[in-house]
């Protein structure tokens, strides 16, 4: 059985953009998984799901939307002013937040507590440190992009 050609490509294509984000979207399913065996469910606890599943849907289309651009470590490949980007300039650093924020309220662990705030003021550093790299690399370009979005 054949594929049609134009299907096939845009498989490939979605497969490319996405390449090395399997072992999160893996991750995260286990961490879901576990978490619905280890908690009690209440309000704060549903809350939470809520927003887990905010953060990683913001996360899912951010990664998407960034396409070959994405790296773990702060790169200047390109900007990416479409989708999201339009608005934000950093969402998959917010999503990781939002979902980790989520996590927080399912668990209702200090430690949770203490680790998001951790996690925030690493977002924030990250952010910096990635639009020095971004500014220097793409000079009013990017200045310019940064004026119209927020974080």
């Amino acid at each position: 059985m054949r594929f049609c050609p134009r299907a096939q490509k845009l498989t490939m294509n979605l497969l490319q953009k996405f390449k090395g984000t399997y072992s999160d979207i893996l991750l995260f399913l286990v961490l879901l998984i576990y978490s619905f065996k280890s908690s009690f469910f209440n309000q704060i606890a549903t809350f939470g799901y809520i927003i887990v599943l905010i953060g990683v849907t913001l996360w899912i289309v951010s990664r998407y939307q960034l396409g070959d651009a994405f790296s773990t470590l702060p790169e200047a490949k390109k900007i990416i002013k479409n989708g999201i980007y339009k608005k934000i300039r950093h969402p998959i650093y917010i999503s990781g937040v939002i979902t980790f924020l989520g996590l927080t309220l399912v668990y209702q662990k200090q430690l949770f507590y203490i680790v998001l705030l951790l996690l925030i003021i690493l977002q924030i550093i990250r952010a910096i440190i990635e639009e020095h790299i971004l500014v220097k690399n793409f000079g009013k370009e990017y200045v310019e992009y940064k004026k119209s979005t927020w974080f």
